[in-house]
């Protein structure tokens, strides 16, 4: 599992992609849509939360059992 936690203003859904925040929303805001749809077509998953003043984003990559 990868964690990434930031800072933020914004409170979105668990599990929704937030909008961009930069002014010029055509040129940003493309990141974690990329991540979550390369994460889900290895089959892994992308989880997103806001709490407490923070954005968090949590990456399980797939898991290969033999």
């Amino acid at each position: 599992m990868f964690l990434v936690k930031n800072s933020s203003h914004l409170q979105v859904e668990t599990d929704t992609l937030p909008p961009t925040s930069k002014e010029n929303s055509k040129e940003h805001g493309m990141g974690l849509k990329s991540i979550k749809e390369i994460v889900e077509r290895y089959h892994g998953m992308l989880e997103i939360r806001t709490e407490e003043g923070m954005f968090e984003v949590f990456l399980y990559p797939p898991v290969e059992t033999r």
